[in-house]
Order: structure tokens, then sequence, then C-alpha cells
């Protein structure tokens, strides 16, 4: 390294923060030697952190300024959605020759978030045979074995022995050097799994041997359209850090590593937050153009808007029982905000256990009584707390009954749908957390300002009011 690449390039040290501004001269220099020196030392958090902080067009231009492999790393580090978004606006034989450097299940999750026209453009400037593997693995669901195994594996022949793997373990050691190497695959000439070999049964042979007297005979196995709710389920009970994954016939298609399947749970859940925080455009980075962002957030936010007003309606169409005691308006919002708190309590413990299969559609009416008994105790407590504030506050025993009751109904039925409103959505092949929250808001907010209004009207007519 020159001096003048020295002069460009800053030192890295823990305490020092990575800013735009170290990214942006070095781009402007154009000295590729440099640049990739410096994206190699920064963490993986720093690097996603500097690539956002920069323009489209910049982070284009360092992707297009790198060798295709350290750009593939660069990639690699970022999250799918933001590389995906570098990678559609560059020339579709230089994506290629990036994506072309990435393993199979990554290249898959990357042209995943991509357009499909960008994705044709790319799978046609690639290798015919990186080309038929990338479409055969894009054909699974994202959320399936298939979405995430791996296609880089290594298996032998049912004739094999062991010293024969050992030497060829040794001739191609910087081949192997990307794949996991704990276990090894055995395979009839149909490329049918006949069983798994691992590296310590082979390393401790101690003699040379076929490799049938040591391989373990009817390994667990996936078919590729397993969720990933077995997937997590298999690896965490047996402790494997790599299963198989096989055709219907069973034909060994590739492997799906315990990191990638938790990688692939952890983004299933962060899609399930945006959802249930009202983001319906797909996941969301800053550094995303404004208009899109700014869709993906109105486009449900319009949908809120009218489940409001059908909710403001409710207090329309009780005016005159406001108009009479317009102290109820003070603890309208705190009825049904609290109504939708309780409920949404019961939304989130029904998603958990229908992701980790602990209950289902069939169950509805055993959550339905569990949470009837929850709604009570809590409504009977938190009507009581409210009746003795409003009491303490206007010194008026019917405004204290209408709020106090009105909170108590108002938790009961909130927590009931909170808990079914997943269960039915479910049933209907709805997605849960995508409908639970704003049905559930919705109806809590009307049923609050009715109980409220209603009971206000009964008793005011009862008492003469």
């Amino acid at each position: 390294m020159t001096s003048q690449d020295r002069d460009i390039m800053p030192e890295i040290s823990c305490a020092e923060e990575v800013s735009t501004p170290n990214l942006s001269e070095l781009l402007a220099a154009g000295d590729r030697e440099a640049l990739t020196a410096f994206l190699k030392a920064l963490p993986p958090d720093e690097l996603r952190r500097g690539m956002a902080q920069l323009s489209e067009e910049q982070q284009q231009e360092i992707v297009q300024l790198l060798h295709p492999q350290d750009a593939a790393d660069l990639i690699d580090d970022l999250p799918d959605e933001q590389a995906a978004d570098v990678l559609e606006d560059i020339p579709a034989d230089l994506a290629a020759a990036i994506v072309e450097e990435l393993d199979s299940d990554d290249r898959a999750d990357v042209l995943g978030e991509m357009e499909a026209d960008e994705v044709r453009a790319i799978l046609e400037a690639l290798p015919p045979e990186d080309a038929d593997e990338t479409r055969q693995l894009l054909s699974y669901p994202s959320d399936s074995a298939g979405g995430v195994m791996a296609t880089e594996f290594i298996a032998y022949p049912l004739e094999t022995t062991t010293d024969k793997i050992l030497d060829d373990l040794r001739r191609n050691r910087e081949k192997y050097s990307y794949y996991n190497l704990q276990y090894f695959y055995i395979v009839d000439r149909g490329g049918i799994l006949q069983g798994v070999l691992r590296l310590r049964d082979i390393v401790l042979s101690p003699a040379p041997r076929p490799v049938r007297s040591v391989m373990i005979h009817n390994p667990d196995t996936v078919r590729a359209d397993e969720d990933l709710d077995t997937l997590q389920h298999i690896l965490e009970v047996h402790s494997y850090s790599a299963l198989p994954v096989i055709s219907g016939t069973g034909r060994l298609l590739g492997v799906v590593l315990e990191k990638d399947v938790a990688e692939a749970v952890r983004k299933d859940a962060n899609r399930t937050i945006m959802k249930l925080a009202g983001i319906f455009g797909g996941e969301e980075l800053r550094s995303m153009p404004l208009l899109a962002r700014a869709w993906g957030r109105l486009s449900w936010l319009f949908v809120i808007l009218l489940l409001s007003i059908c909710a403001a309606s409710v207090i329309h169409f009780f005016e005159g029982t406001l108009l009479k005691n317009i102290t109820l308006a003070m603890f309208l919002p705190v009825v049904s905000g609290m109504s939708g708190c309780s409920g949404n309590q019961a939304v989130g413990l029904s998603l958990r256990e229908l992701t980790i299969g602990i209950v289902n559609p069939r169950d509805l009416m055993y959550v339905l009584m569990k949470e009837i008994k929850i709604g009570l105790v809590n409504g009977l407590a938190l009507g009581a707390i409210l009746g003795i504030v409003s009491f303490l506050l206007k010194n008026d025993i019917v405004l204290s009954i209408i709020v106090g009751v009105s909170l108590m109904m108002g938790t009961v039925l909130a927590v009931c749908l909170g808990g079914t409103l997943p269960l039915l959505l479910k049933k209907l092949r709805l997605d849960p957390a995508t409908g639970s929250g704003p049905i559930l808001t919705t109806i809590a907010d009307s049923a609050g300002f009715f109980f409220v209004l209603c009971l206000a009207q009964i008793l005011m007519s009862v008492w003469g009011i």
C-alpha cells in the first residue's frame, strides 16, 4: 500500500465510529484497494450502518468499483432487502457476476427480494448451471426447507472408502473450505440418500473402511416442503448443525444449516412485527426511497382511518346522551384504550402459541374459556380502580358505576376477541398477524364507547337525570 493510500484510508479503532464521509471519501478517490481494505476491516454492524447512510447512487458505485468477489462479500453482509435494491439498479451482467459469487442460499434470498424483470435479466446472465439451480431454489417458499437450503454439500458414492474421502478432502481443501465439513452424505447412483457420515468417524477410523460400515443408516431428513417450525424443532431436539433435504423420492437436494434456519425464523418474526406495526409494503429500511416507504405505511393507515371513523360513529349515535353529561367524554378514551391494551395482550399470546404450535384453530373454545376467566379478573380489578378514581374526581356515584362497569365489560370482550381472532383468521386461511390488530382495535374502541354511552343512557333514564 502506498503512502497516498494510507493518507486516504483512515485508521479504524474500537472507539471511532464509522461515518458516511469515510466511505464517501474513499469512493471519491476511486482507489479500489483502499476501499476494499477499509470495508473488510469494518465489523458487519458498522458496515451495514455506513452503507445505509450513503445515497443509493453511492452504494451502487461502491459495488461496481469492487471486484465481484469483494462485492459479493459486501452484499452478503447487507440485509437482503438493501442488497436487492443495490443490485437492481446496476447492469445485469455485473449483478450476475456478483450474484454468482454468493452461496446458493444467499443468492436465492437476495434475488427473492427483487422484481421479476430484474431477476430474469440476472438469471439470463448467469452460467446455465447456476441459473437452473437458482430457479429451483426460488421456486420454494421462503419459509420452507427448500427455501433456506444450500446446494453446496459434499456427497460420495456408496462404494467409496474412508481413505479415498480423506484424499479427496486434501486435494480439494481450498474448494471445500467454504462447505460445512461436519457431515458428508452418501448417495447411490441415482442420487438417493443412503446415509450420513460424520467427519470424526472418518478421522478416527483406524484403517481404510467402506463407508457402509461407518455411516449413519436411515438418517433424519426433511422434505423440501417442510416448514420452518418443523426444521427448528428437529434441529433443537437432536442438536444437529445441519440436516439433509430430500425430494419425495429420497433424492438429496441440499442441506439446511442450523444458522440459516435461525436466520429465517428471525426474518419471519421481523415480518410479523412489521405487520403488527402496520407496515405492509414488505421490509422497510430508512435508506429506501421516500415514496415507496410512505406508500408502504399509508396503504394500511387509510384502512385504519376508515375503521376509526366507524368507531367514532358510535359517539355520533349517542350524541344527545353525551351532551347531557359531558364529563363522560373524559373517560371514553380511558375505557376504549384500556380495553384495547388488554385485547392486544391476548392477541400477542395467541400469535405466539400459534407460531410454536401450542394451539391451533380447533382449540378456539379452550382459548375462549381461558380468556373469559382472565378477562373477568382483570376487568373487575381495572373497573374498580377506574370507578374509585372517577368518584374521587367528580363525587358522582352514577358516573363511577358507568365507567367502572363499562371498563369491566370492555376488558372481557376485548380479551375474548384478542384470544380467538388469530385462531379464526388462521382457520379462514388469512394472516393472523395482519388482521387481528386492526379488527380488535376497531371493535374494542366501538364497544368501549357503546358500553359507556349506552349504560349512561339507561342509568340516566332510570334516575331521571
